[in-house]
């Protein structure tokens, strides 16, 4: 199924996706965002590569990205495009417990527990571990994990293109794209530290 079109909604100064989280493809993205569109666009497009490029590097486990923001409006030149990594447990465990350098650093800029910001300027990304379903759903990791992806989930539905003295910012009305980059897999095979 492909990426909807655009809508113009209520009180938004520009067209938006409409409320929900809709599966897409790489090139999908690309095709409905940057092919044909902006310079900027193109520049951002090609930055969100190279981190995407360094992020499934650094470990195996990079399971999905949610993009959000305006770089998935109508907006002629977004200042960046909002990213979220889906990792699998397999990822954090080696970030946070092996002597994997690499995976350790991308972790640490994404969660933002780093002095570095950003991997790139033109990219504003974050991490969610996911964790295995045969997890317990009361322990700790997972209760964390819940309200984790239930704020990204609210915070990408949110429309904040909006004039001032309009409140509709504050309630869910437009969507964002879910990419699945390497799913769910077991990874653990893969990673030797």
């Amino acid at each position: 199924m492909p990426i909807p079109a655009l809508l113009k909604i209520d009180g938004s100064d520009r067209k938006v996706l409409p409320l929900g989280r809709y599966l897409a493809t790489l090139d999908e993205v690309e095709s409905s965002y940057v092919t044909g569109l902006s310079d900027k666009r193109r520049d951002i497009w090609r930055a969100f590569n190279d981190c995407l490029s360094i992020v499934r590097n650094a470990a195996p486990g990079l399971a999905e990205v949610w993009i959000g923001g305006s770089f998935i409006t109508s907006k002629e030149d977004p200042s960046d495009i909002d990213v979220v990594f889906l990792f699998t447990k397999d990822y954090f465990d080696v970030a946070t417990f092996g002597d994997n350098l690499n995976a350790k650093i991308v972790l640490s800029v994404l969660t933002k527990s780093s002095v570095i910001d950003r991997l790139h300027p033109l990219v504003d990304g974050y991490a969610l571990i996911v964790p295995p379903t045969e997890y317990d759903v009361a322990g700790e990791f997972e209760t964390i994990y819940a309200k984790q992806r239930g704020y990204w989930d609210q915070f990408w539905s949110k429309t904040r293109f909006c004039d001032e003295d309009n409140n509709r910012w504050k309630f869910p009305a437009s969507g964002y794209l879910e990419v699945i980059i390497d799913g769910y897999g077991d990874h653990a095979k893969e990673i030797d530290g």
